[in-house]
Formats: structure tokens, C-alpha cells, sequence
């Protein structure tokens, strides 16, 4: 049976954000608030190249462009909280080194038989290109799928009228994030102070950065070697250690971007010739250079609290030497906030073992006629049973009770198919609400997709998490 395509069902899963905040709001506050030590040379050129405040404490974050889930959107409002409170500076800082995907949003839609599914608003983008290096777009025609749920239909137009009202930025990546920034106000209330934002492809520009690439070049070896013994340290992490060694010499931690050209690796015999402004660091250095210099609190995400263990281990192994333990014995606090928020749907959800048993139920009455109210073809089929046991192989009289049997089932088939039909539709049925219910137990659609008092619930509960 179908799932309904009426009227808005009710939600049947709990739209509750449940956030996580770690460590507790009040030790970020500790940091921001505690008395600072003065910020070295090194730190307040770097916080002043690249546009950040330097007359106070700075806490920050970031998600690569695009139009994040409400677990990355937790992060802002953890952010905003956090300045609220303590009076700090805050940045979001855009990894436009990253590619795009050509999903522009994920999206629950209905079929034309009322059945959830998941949809997909796509642009044509090169993958392997950085969003630094390509143009901003004309946003593609609204997707031909019929949205779940009316805030789905709404967040669907509101992400198309603003990629509409950014396309006169400079980048693809810069487009998406004003876009994004421009969708909270309206559904989330305003942030009390909009975060400076930071993009990757400014780092070539500090003087941090090219430093740090000098001490690449100084001893390529050892970069590599630190970053992934770094890396071995955390497997939980998932992260890929870099090549040590090739053709042309150790694969670095570092992307080279030109525009409109396929994003590619960069290897120590090709770094003297690479332009200093073509060269982007990877994940680790990012995060590692914005907690070395860029601020007091870094807020990670699930995924990059993962990895953060092994870029801080990094950084204390590979610059151990020269001027660089004042930088690391003063990294950044590092932070991770998420949420998950679900949408309502109006979906049961479905358990694994349900399903199991529905379709193991639809196999095992084929051929067990008890299981259709027959008790008397059940009788019938246990006795053949019993006597192909005893029967001898290839015989005759076994030949003739292995046919019996199975036209004892055939009957019972024929005799009872409504309830057999019965029986399977009601497996296809749940498995239909279990694929419904795996998607209205998705934590990832864009947030412009949610409800705006489920936003605004959200904010609320983390804003309270900082006034206690």
C-alpha cells in the first residue's frame, strides 16, 4: 500500500534537536575569556592578512560552500553563542580548495505513487575542479520531483532565489556561501554578530603560509613521514597517508588549484616551480594553520574532530624545531559541536528485524501450508517428508513422494493465493516504509529545507547551553 499523499502527516519521529557540545560551553568560555597572552608577531600578522580582528579573543569555524545540514548549521549557532557571551570575534572559514559536488541539495521528495523517495537538485559542475576556480552559475530550473513536505518546496525555492541573488560574485564558492549566509536570517532569526569570512585560497597571500611552505621545501622527508605517522596514530580517523615516496619525490600535503583545471596533488620535486598562489594546504594544514595562529577556539564537526587528533599531533612532531614551538604550545581549543534534526515526515520508523521477519514470513508460508490456515496440507507435507527420509535415493516410490509432495504445496497454494498475495504485499509494504523510514530518519538535508520553528528550536537550545 502506498504511503499517503494527502494532507501533511503529523511527524511520527521526534524532531527534537539533540545537540552535543564538547568540551562544556563553559571551558570554550574559559579560553575566550581567560587573561590572553599577547599574540606574537607571527599570529597577528597572519589574523591581519587575511582580515580577522586582532584587539581580541577570536573563536571559529567552518563547513566547505554549500548549503549545510543542521549539524553544521549547530556549529554557527555554537559559534554565535559563544560570542554572545563572551564578547570574542568570530570567523567561518570555507575550505574553497575543496571540489564541488554537483548535488546542489538533497531532497525528500514523493513520487507519483505517493511513495517517499530521495531527490536531487544537481548542477553541471566539473567534480575535480576547487569552487575557488570556477564561476558562480545561473541556478538550474527548480527539480521536476514533488517536494515531501511544503517547508521542502519552500527551502527549494528560498536556495534557487538566493544562488539567483549571489550569481555576481566572483566564485562558485563564494556564491554558494553567501547564499547559504543569506537563508539564515529569514528562517533562524539574525546572528548577533555575522563571522568574518575566511576562505582557503587567501592563505596563499600570509606570511604564515609561505613560511610554512619554506619548511616544506627545507625537508620534505620529514613532513611526510610526521604527517603520517600522525595519521597511523588515529585509524579512527579513515585518513589516507600521503605517498612517501614517487617519482618525483614525496606527495605533500598540499593541493595545487589553477582555474577551470582538475584540482591535483602536489610532489616535493614539483614545489620550487609551483607559484606560491597556485598551492592550497589539505584539510590537516588548514585546520592546523588556523589553530596555530588564526584563533583561540576552533570548532570542529563530528568529522573533523576525528581527524583533529592526528593534525595536532602533526603539527607538535613536524615543527619541533626553530621558531615554531611558540606557535604550538599555544594551539587553539579545540571544540565540536553537531545536532541532529530530523524532518517531519510523518514516517514510522522501520526496524531492521521487522523487515526481516516480514519477508522471511513471505518465503516460509510458499511452503508451509500451516502458515495459511491449513493444518491438514501441513500434516500431508511433514508425512512425505518423513517418508523421503526413509525412502532409498533414485528410487521409484521416493520419486513418487517427492511428487506428491510438492503438489500437496502447489494445492495449498492455489487454494489459499488471496492470503498468499496477502502476504506479500504486506512484506513489500514494509519494506516500502522502511525505505521511507530511513529517509525521514536522514540528519543531512540542506537545512533551508526545515521547518523555520524547527530552526529557530535548534538555536534556542544551544543558545541556552551558553547562558548557563
Amino acid at each position: 500500500m502506498p504511503i499517503d499523499a494527502g494532507p501533511t502527516p503529523q511527524p511520527a519521529i521526534s524532531t527534537d534537536p539533540a545537540i552535543t557540545l564538547h568540551p562544556a560551553p563553559g571551558l570554550w568560555a574559559r579560553a575566550l575569556t581567560a587573561q590572553p597572552a599577547p599574540l606574537s608577531p607571527a599570529q597577528r600578522t597572519f589574523r591581519s592578512q587575511l582580515g580577522l580582528p586582532t584587539d581580541r579573543p577570536l573563536i571559529m569555524t567552518g563547513h566547505q560552500a554549500q548549503f549545510w545540514h543542521p549539524g553544521i548549521l549547530a556549529k554557527l549557532f555554537a559559534l554565535d553563542a559563544a560570542a554572545r557571551a563572551t564578547g570574542a570575534a568570530t570567523a567561518w572559514l570555507i575550505p574553497d580548495q575543496d571540489t564541488p559536488d554537483a548535488e546542489l541539495a538533497r531532497f525528500p521528495a514523493r513520487a507519483a505513487d505517493g511513495e517517499l523517495t530521495a531527490a536531487r537538485w544537481t548542477a553541471d559542475l566539473p567534480k575535480d575542479t576547487a569552487t575557488c576556480c570556477l564561476a558562480a552559475i545561473a541556478p538550474p530550473p527548480a527539480p521536476r520531483e514533488s517536494p515531501a513536505v511544503p517547508s521542502v518546496a519552500a527551502g527549494l525555492h528560498l536556495m534557487r532565489e538566493a544562488l539567483t541573488a549571489a550569481a555576481a560574485e566572483p566564485t562558485f564558492a563564494r556564491q554558494l556561501t553567501r547564499a547559504a549566509f543569506s537563508i539564515i536570517e529569514p528562517l533562524a532569526q539574525p546572528l548577533s554578530s555575522p563571522p568574518t569570512l575566511t576562505f582557503a585560497s587567501q592563505l596563499p597571500a600570509t606570511d604564515l603560509f609561505r613560511d610554512l611552505i619554506n619548511h616544506i621545501r627545507a625537508d620534505p622527508a620529514r613532513a611526510v613521514s610526521t604527517y603520517n605517522n600522525a595519521v597511523a596514530s588515529a585509524p579512527h580517523a579513515e585518513l589516507r597517508p600521503l605517498a612517501a615516496s614517487s617519482p618525483r619525490g614525496p606527495e605533500l600535503p598540499l593541493w595545487r588549484l589553477q582555474p577551470g583545471q582538475p584540482r591535483g596533488p602536489v610532489f616535493a620535486e614539483q614545489l620550487p616551480t609551483i607559484p606560491i598562489e597556485q598551492l592550497a594546504p589539505r584539510a590537516l594544514l588548514l585546520t592546523g594553520l588556523m589553530r596555530l595562529a588564526a584563533c583561540e577556539v576552533f570548532i570542529h564537526g563530528t568529522g573533523g574532530a576525528a581527524y583533529d587528533r592526528a593534525s595536532e599531533a602533526w603539527l607538535r612532531a613536524w615543527l619541533c624545531d626553530g621558531p615554531w614551538p611558540a606557535l604550538t604550545s599555544r594551539l587553539a581549543l579545540s571544540t565540536a559541536a553537531t545536532a541532529t534534526l530530523l524532518l517531519p515526515l510523518g514516517v514510522e520508523p522501520i526496524t531492521s528485524e521487522q523487515l526481516a521477519r516480514a519477508r522471511w514470513h513471505a518465503h516460509h508460508a510458499r511452503h508451509n501450508p500451516a502458515d495459511l490456515g491449513d493444518p491438514a496440507a501441513q500434516s500431508s507435507k511433514l508425512a512425505h517428508i518423513a517418508m523421503l527420509r526413509d525412502l532409498p535415493r533414485r528410487s521409484h516410490a521416493r520419486a513418487e513422494a517427492f511428487r506428491v509432495l510438492h503438489s500437496t504445496l502447489d494445492a495449498a497454494r492455489r487454494n489459499h493465493h488471496a492470503r498468499l498475495d496477502q502476504i506479500d504485499h504486506d512484506a513489500a509494504d514494509l519494506a516500502a516504509r522502511a525505505r521511507a523510514g530511513r529517509i525521514a530518519a536522514d540528519r543531512t538535508w540542506p537545512f533551508p529545507l526545515y521547518p523555520s520553528e524547527a530552526l529557530r528550536g535548534l538555536r534556542a537550545r544551544i543558545d541556552a547551553a551558553f547562558s548557563r
